[in-house]
């Protein structure tokens, strides 16, 4: 099978924004795997983004990009799904001087700031855990079923995987159908948390996120991942797409002045977190 790819485009949370690192648009996996196809590297990848925000940020650039003269091929890593994600027009865990956000931001069980975060966490139950799993698998299922409708290449995997026996038979028994959709999918990544458990590559200087060693091992194995479902890979030159300079990743001031990504692209200056 023969695969025509114009760039990358890969999407998720801290994991493959590649936080941690000294120079994550350079050292990141998603620019590892993108220069060993030869191709561009639009990352969409927010830290802290739940699926929702996965999902909403795939969609919205999968369609505004549609009609340009380019061929992408989607890499997606899930997420964590106790993080949800709502719209704010100001920070609400203060009651004076508050931000304008006038965007997306996201909800998380252990963000005790947020009083929208702690009202939607306190009163949920072991029941309500596994109905998050099946969120999830809905927003998993959802991406499939974008890509498989317009013929667009795409590989979905999962940085967070939920190895809980309990919420497993919980899927299996209720969701059997939704959760072998998505496990049994051809393009499925796999668990890509298996190179971040800190036994076989060191962790980053965060302590939290996968250090160079891994960028490198995870690069190789989506690469390997790749060629086992085409054997006939082709570059497409001079293609049309949408690059992050005019698809801001979050609210416009965050995303500018933040996005090491975005600063990468446009040559701008970014600070470099963890020394080398």
């Amino acid at each position: 099978m023969s695969l025509e790819v114009s760039h990358i485009v890969t999407n998720g949370c801290s994991y493959t924004y590649c936080q941690g690192l000294y120079d994550p648009p350079v050292q990141g996996w998603p620019k590892l795997l993108a220069d060993k196809l030869g191709v561009p590297i639009v990352n969409l990848a927010d830290p802290g983004s739940s699926n929702d925000g996965i999902v909403r940020r795939t969609y919205n650039y999968f369609y505004k990009n549609f009609n340009r003269n380019c061929k992408p091929l989607y890499i997606i890593a899930m997420s964590q799904p106790l993080r949800r994600e709502e719209y704010y027009a100001e920070y609400p865990h203060s009651d004076t001087n508050c931000e304008p956000i006038n965007d997306y931001m996201f909800l998380a069980a252990y963000a005790d700031f947020d009083p929208l975060s702690k009202a939607l966490y306190a009163q949920m139950d072991k029941k309500g855990l596994m109905f998050s799993q099946e969120r999830k698998y809905r927003s998993w299922a959802s991406l499939i079923n974008l890509f498989r409708a317009h013929n667009n290449p795409y590989f979905i995997g999962d940085y967070m995987p939920d190895r809980d026996s309990e919420i497993h038979e919980f899927m299996t028994k209720n969701y059997s159908e939704l959760y072998n959709y998505v496990n049994y999918d051809s393009f499925h990544l796999g668990y890509l948390n298996q190179f971040s458990n800190g036994m076989i590559y060191p962790k980053a200087k965060d302590g939290t996120h996968d250090g160079p060693e891994a960028q490198v091992a995870l690069a190789d194995y989506a690469y390997q991942k790749i060629l086992s479902k085409y054997n006939d890979i082709k570059v497409m030159e001079n293609a049309d797409f949408l690059t992050l300079k005019d698809f801001p990743t979050s609210f416009k001031r965050r995303f500018e002045t933040h996005n090491k990504w975005y600063r990468h692209e446009m040559k701008l200056p970014y600070a470099k977190d963890y020394d080398l």
